[in-house]
């Protein structure tokens, strides 16, 4: 009962999510008219800057024309290769993407995003799906000719106005809770006093000077609300205001004081004359744009135009969040996190909109990049880490100098499996199997086999005293062991589970469908076309001679756990999550962004410090780094250059016994594109990133597996 009690409650958080986007529209329509919010006569044209988890705060300020282009000048120019944006690869990534993109068969192991097979994991890409396209992409129909809007839909986005402040001129803007839902603290980072549902509709009154926080008013509270747990456009037209006693909450009502220059004005006194300015439209809801090149990569430019430079490339089938268009429809600008300005443009010509491009807001407002742009590598500090801290450039130089214990690792999934001296630089091969994992001591390690040989397995570290201690469940991977060496926890997937799959939050299990209820109270009732059958992941725990087999509390989408004395932490669908060996353990959240929901492989540092993990950046794989409580998110790895025809991944990241250093698997080569898998490892906070002295093949087939582990 418990276990279905933690489903329960993390699964109605998702299913918040999915009502999100669709009552946006319920939401402008009740709440605005209540307001006095009606749509204005003339067209807008400023720019609006979304934010939220994931999009830039603010669009930077313009700068100068581009280099004068012909009036229609084609993004794509044969003749000219250096300036085309649709570049061919050096290499098969787009049909790589093409192959990775579609799940496996339960007979497949690897495969990214693909299901592992016998004794591993099938695995989505976790990737948001729209109906109606090949793979989960809009349609090919849904592509807009420039300059070319749909006749049914108005090329003009409708400016929308405020009603009259109650002292003083007052912009609004309409917000929602995210799919977690959003407390209301007094100030920000000061105490909650309310805590409000996914989908709740709110009115935004103000923002923080800093940009990371919204004052807001719901019918009954209001509050300042973190805005990564809101979903709000137009941020930039709401005024910053003070965090004390000049914004009161006063018995749930928001009470703007009057600037100290401006008469006051009685609600008598205001009308029409009284309304304040135009604010910029309120974008409906998050529309994508799909590149849709088949064999090549397209340019993302600074700004909407060739003449601009290029801040990154996009792999064929790459999906972003579409944020403005250009004034002819050429030019989409989408959003990207990673980089300094927080957005790019990109040819509307070679992307597909999941809507028609009159419902975003024009802008032509450009990045700072002057030349090609270069990422360079951050990390942060240990254990509580922070993202405004970055590393130094990482270093090259190969040598597992300075470092201690063995390493154990698999050349291969269900390959030979190799232990590792890193002080004496020896290598010998153990045995042959999945995932391999060290005990504490080092004496030990324990690994799993499928097929004919299906089962968990342990094996003296010096390659003797191989066993079988338990094989009666199927399909299993990713075994731990427990802090005292006494138990191993390990993933299985042998049980269907009926659920309805509602894409990227998740399946909800047929028996809760009933209890689920939306913003409003009432039942929601699934598309019973959204019902399907699917394998559920468990974690389960058995002793070290194969006795008193359990599950764990967990998520039926649980996999690749670690175990420390603070607790278990896994991934599932619904992001990092940690649960205890206790008959009453709850689930507990750590991460999840339901926009990029990409949190794998975590491996939770020794004395319960920073948990790592590996997570999808479009095309390729990064490590990260988190508090146990979800703050603190940096990345460790970053592409040394995105000029390169296939971007290197980093993946299977698992700490030294002390805490101080990571070992993970890396394919970047020398010149930045990707290139053979070798082992790496780097200090704690990210520096010092060195390949090791192993010159045995190695090969990762994205399925999570375990390929490393480091005992003493």
């Amino acid at each position: 009962m418990k276990r279905h009690s933690a489903w329960l409650t993390d699964l109605k958080a998702l299913l918040g999510g999915v009502v999100v986007l669709a009552v946006i529209f319920v939401a402008a329509a009740i709440a605005l008219p209540r307001l006095g919010v009606v749509p204005g006569d003339a067209p807008s044209t400023q720019s609006v800057a979304p934010s939220g988890d994931g999009l830039p705060a603010a669009v930077g300020a313009n700068r100068a024309d581009p280099p004068a282009m012909g009036a229609q000048e084609a993004e794509i120019t044969p003749p000219a290769p250096s300036s085309a944006d649709v570049q061919p690869p050096q290499t098969d990534a787009a049909a790589e993407d093409e192959e990775l993109a579609a799940p496996a068969g339960l007979g497949e192991r690897g495969g990214q995003g693909a299901q592992r097979g016998e004794g591993g994991f099938p695995l989505g890409d976790g990737t948001p799906r729209f109906p109606g396209g090949e793979d989960g992409a809009p349609p090919v129909e849904t592509i807009q000719a420039e300059a070319t809007p749909e006749p049914d839909i108005a090329t003009t986005t409708p400016a929308v106005e405020t009603p009259a402040a109650p002292s003083g001129g007052e912009v609004r803007s309409i917000a929602l809770a995210g799919a977690l839902g959003a407390d209301l603290y007094d100030r920000p980072q000061g105490s909650a006093h309310a805590s409000l549902p996914a989908g709740a509709v709110l009115t935004a009154i103000g923002r923080s000077a800093d940009g990371g926080w919204l004052l807001v008013q719901s019918e009954d509270a209001a509050g300042w609300a973190e805005i990564a747990r809101l979903v709000i456009f137009d941020t930039a037209g709401l005024p910053v205001l003070p965090a004390g006693d000049e914004a009161l909450i006063d018995e749930g009502l928001v009470v703007e004081a009057a600037p100290e220059d401006a008469p006051a004005v009685s609600p008598d006194a205001a009308g029409e004359d009284a309304r304040a300015p135009e604010a910029a439209p309120i974008q409906a809801a998050i529309i994508t744009a799909t590149v849709i090149t088949e064999d090549a990569r397209l340019n993302v430019r600074a700004g909407p135009g060739s003449g601009y430079a290029i801040v990154t490339k996009a792999d064929p089938r790459e999906q972003f969040i579409a944020l403005a268009r250009s004034a002819g429809d050429t030019w989409i600008m989408v959003a990207l996190p990673a980089t300094a300005d927080g957005f790019g443009w990109v040819s509307a010509e070679f992307v597909a909109l999941s809507a028609a491009p009159a419902g975003l807001p024009v802008s032509d407002e450009t990045g700072s990049a002057d030349m090609v742009t270069e990422v360079a590598m951050t990390a942060a500090p240990v254990a509580q880490v922070s993202a405004s801290d970055s590393a130094p450039a990482a270093d090259t130089s190969s040598g597992g100098a300075g470092l201690r214990g063995t390493l154990v690792f698999e050349e291969s999934n269900g390959g030979t499996i190799y232990a590792y001296d890193l002080e004496s630089g020896s290598i010998r091969s153990l045995t042959y199997g999945f995932d391999p994992a060290i005990s504490p001591d080092g004496s030990t390690v324990a690994f799993t086999r499928d097929g004919g040989e299906n089962g968990l397995y342990l094996i003296d570290s010096d390659g003797d005293n191989q066993r079988l201690i338990y094989s009666g469940r199927q399909r299993l991977a990713s075994p731990k062991w427990s802090p005292d060496g006494s138990q191993i926890v390990f993933s299985r997937g042998d049980e269907v589970l009926r659920c309805y799959m509602l894409g990227p939050f998740g399946c909800i299990p047929e028996e809760e469908a009933d209890d689920i209820v939306g913003p409003d109270g009432k039942k929601i009732e699934l598309d019973p076309d959204l019902l399907i059958s699917q394998i559920s992941y468990k974690l389960s725990v058995v002793d070290t001679n194969g006795d008193d087999f359990h599950d764990l509390a967990t998520l039926s989408s649980a996999r690749t756990p670690d175990w420390i004395e603070a607790g278990v932490v896994y991934q599932s669908d619904a992001g990092l999550q940690i649960t205890a060996d206790e008959s009453n353990a709850e689930n507990r959240l750590v991460i999840f962004d339901y926009l990029k929901p990409f949190f794998h492989d975590p491996d939770w540092q020794p004395g319960g410090g920073a948990i790592v993990y590996q997570g999808k950046e479009a095309s390729h794989w990064e490590i990260f780094k988190v508090n146990p409580d979800g703050t603190g998110k940096v990345a460790l790895t970053k592409p040394a250059t995105t000029l390169v025809d296939e971007l290197p991944s980093n993946v299977a990241p698992a700490w030294s016994p002390d805490g101080e250093f990571i070992v993970f698997l890396s394919n970047r080569s020398e010149g930045g594109s990707a290139g053979s898998w070798r082992l790496w490892v780097m200090d704690a906070d990210g520096s010092n990133q060195r390949p090791l002295p192993i010159d045995i093949p190695l090969t990762y087939s994205f399925g999570d597996e375990q390929q490393v582990s480091w005992g003493l």
